[in-house]
C-alpha cells in the first residue's frame, strides 16, 4: 500500500536510470538536513542509499526518511519492495541528456503507477 503514512513520517522514495548523472537534488537534501540536525557543520556531498532524520515541520516532529533506489534492470523486481507507504517519489532526470527523460516516461512512471497509482511524483532535472 502506498501513499500516506500514519503518524508524523515522510518517506520519499528516489529513482533515476544508470544513464542518469546521480541527481544533485538528493545531495540538497542531505545537506540542508545535516545543517538542520547540525547548526553550523559545513555541508559535504553525501553518497548514501537510506538516509533518515528527525525534523520539526509546524510544531510537529517528523521524520524524514530518503531512499534511492538502483535504477539498474537487474533490480526491477526487487525495487518496487520498497514503494509501500512512500508519501512522494522523486524523479531526477538529466536535462543535456534527452534518454534519461525517456526513461521517465516509459520505465519509471508506468513502474511508480502500476505499485503506487494515487503517490505523487517530483520531477527534477
Amino acid at each position: 500500500m502506498c501513499g500516506r503514512s500514519y503518524g508524523h513520517h515522510f518517506r520519499d522514495v528516489i529513482n533515476s536510470s544508470t544513464t542518469t548523472p546521480k541527481c544533485p537534488f538528493r545531495f540538497w537534501i542531505a545537506c540542508f538536513i545535516r545543517k538542520r540536525r547540525q547548526p553550523g557543520s559545513n555541508c559535504i556531498s553525501l553518497i548514501f542509499d537510506n538516509f533518515s532524520a528527525q525534523m520539526t515541520v509546524d510544531g510537529y516532529p517528523v521524520n524524514l526518511g530518503l531512499w534511492d533506489t538502483a535504477g539498474q534492470e537487474d533490480y526491477d523486481r526487487l525495487r518496487p519492495l520498497s514503494y509501500p507507504q512512500t508519501d512522494v517519489f522523486v524523479l531526477c532526470f538529466s536535462i543535456v541528456a534527452p534518454v534519461s527523460f525517456d526513461n521517465v516516461l516509459t520505465k519509471w512512471i508506468p513502474e511508480i503507477r502500476h505499485n503506487c497509482p494515487d503517490a505523487p511524483i517530483l520531477l527534477i532535472g
